[in-house]
């Protein structure tokens, strides 16, 4: 029986190197893409994963026994995707793990030679190696992945993927959600260039053809693709036939691919992930419908959902109780008046008991849609804070916590309400309506695109914040676990209070969204940053 195997590798959090935005996306994506085609084990080391963290000694470990414990036959196949940082020193090229050093790759690096050595050694005749692992390279470090690894490829005869030539750089995609190159790739393997169906000089012509168009207002990126001896350029990625099986681990729906409704996949999978809070269910549904869905908004969403309710099952508070990948708006200037208001932040004690009332006033300005409908936009001042969790706080992707400095920008007062959407965009998605609920079960390309048309409509420029401006306003230039102060309760914010985070009581568990500005704002006079929507 032939055997195929993999291994995905996305690195997002650097130490010592700027942290990138998609990587991770690109490995859980490729990772699901392979267990859909059939692939029977594929593990995933990732900022997310836990157990599987891309640290160092971690990817040592696994890729020592590729070589030690793996053992396959000149039928079977091995995969090995790494997204991230890509370094060269002293004429070796590394894969930079999240504790990765660029300035002492030789003792703190993955040496791609040691992987290759490890993939020849487990025995498999089918061997693929896909490096997207190029981005943002400085060079005066020589960082691109250069001439050792290309060379190394051709003597052991491994069909290898890089996503960039020599000396250009690899860009991500914020419209996609993940990496030019993977992107496309994934594109291709589900469509034209299907791994049992594709040769490899055909997917090649491919990521050249497509990866150019996705990236040609960054900057050249050609992606380029080695399979020596020349006969491998006609052989299939994956040479024997794959069946498209549904995980094991997954309950059949009833109805095959061309009957169910996906639609109807998405609300139930929503509704077991935030109404009934069943999360392995829920975790199994998002799984068919990425596995099902020809959709790329769908697809996202459901990697997105996957990984959101992985962390939730290893964490003990759960804040959120629907998902909204809607996050308040920013706007780097207005031609609108500015104005000033009044409001009463509080603070509470480690067991949730409010122990200060405080007043503060703010700067803002009202954006006026018609009939009625407005919404307000607070200024946030710049400064310097230290962005991630402290050490016995959050999950290690938050870690370690590093100074940040942003400047002035707007952010909206409220999240996002369904009547500023549905004025916006004509249409109400939301599961509990009312129209000063937030809004809900909108995708992040649903948001990029409310964005855009609210730009154009008002005639002032409005975008999501970046990570970084989203935590500096949530904090509010607190340093707590939460703005309130070192717990939360029920009394202060919406999440199910069925879960504590301290000593504080259990409180209440709505099952719904409640209007926006039911709570307490932070003191930056900000409505919801903990609980109601994801974010």
């Amino acid at each position: 029986m032939v055997r195929n195997v993999a291994i995905t590798i996305g690195v997002n959090q650097y130490q010592y190197e700027r942290s990138l935005d998609f990587a991770e996306a690109d490995a859980v994506a490729m990772q699901s893409y392979l267990q859909g085609i059939g692939f029977e084990d594929v593990l995933l080391y990732s900022d997310q994963t836990p157990g599987n963290h891309p640290e160092l000694t971690n990817l040592r470990r696994v890729i020592r026994r590729i070589s030690s414990n793996v053992r396959l036959g000149t039928e079977d196949s091995f995969w090995f995707f790494f997204s991230g940082h890509g370094g060269r020193q002293r004429g070796g090229d590394y894969l930079l793990p999240t504790n990765g050093d660029p300035e002492d790759l030789t003792y703190s690096a993955i040496a791609i030679d040691e992987v290759i050595r490890a993939l020849r050694e487990c025995g498999a005749g089918n061997l693929v190696l896909i490096l997207d692992a190029c981005r943002n390279p400085v060079p005066e470090r020589g960082k691109s992945i250069g001439s050792q690894t290309v060379e190394l490829v051709k003597q052991e005869g491994i069909i290898t993927l890089f996503s960039c030539s020599p000396g250009e750089k690899s860009y991500e995609l914020p419209d996609y959600g993940n990496g030019a190159f993977t992107y496309a790739l994934l594109q291709a393997l589900n469509g034209e260039c299907a791994p049992n169906q594709c040769n490899v000089e055909k997917l090649s012509a491919h990521l050249r053809r497509e990866v150019p168009k996705l990236t040609e207002k960054f900057g050249q990126q050609r992606p380029y693709v080695i399979a020596e001896p020349v006969e491998k350029t006609m052989q299939m990625l994956l040479p024997m036939p794959v069946a498209i099986p549904i995980p094991p681990s997954v309950p059949p729906i009833n109805g095959d691919a061309s009957t169910i409704n996906l639609s109807q996949l998405k609300a139930d999978a929503l509704h077991a992930t935030y109404v009934d809070q069943d999360l392995e269910r829920a975790k199994n549904l998002w799984v068919q419908l990425l596995l099902k869905s020809n959709n790329e908004g769908d697809k996202q969403l459901a990697l997105q959902q996957r990984l959101e309710i992985e962390s939730r099952q290893r964490s003990p508070i759960s804040p959120s109780p629907i998902p909204s990948i809607t996050p308040p708006l920013t706007s780097s200037s207005s031609s609108s008046t500015a104005l000033t208001f009044s409001y009463e932040t509080v603070r509470v004690n480690n067991k949730g008991k409010i122990i200060e009332r405080i007043q503060k006033e703010g700067e803002y300005y009202t954006e006026d849609l018609g009939n009625g409908i407005t919404f307000n936009m607070v200024k946030i001042p710049g400064g310097s804070f230290d962005m991630g969790s402290a050490d016995g706080e959050g999950d290690d992707d938050e870690r370690p916590q590093h100074r940040v400095t942003v400047s002035d920008f707007y952010m909206g007062k409220f999240v996002v309400t369904q009547a500023v959407y549905e004025k916006i965009m004509g249409k109400n998605p939301s599961n509990f309506k009312g129209k000063n609920r937030p809004v809900e079960r909108v995708s992040w390309y649903d948001a990029i695109a409310f964005c855009k048309k609210l730009s154009e409509r008002t005639g002032n420029t409005y975008r999501l914040p970046s990570e970084s401006e989203w935590e500096y306003a949530c904090r509010a230039e607190t340093t707590t676990p939460f703005y309130f102060g070192p717990t939360i309760t029920t009394d202060i914010a919406n999440y199910n209070g069925n879960y504590i985070f301290g000593s504080e009581p259990k409180g209440k568990h709505r099952k719904e969204t409640t209007p926006a500005g039911s709570f307490p704002p932070n003191a930056y006079g900000l409505f919801d940053m903990h609980g109601n929507v994801w974010e």
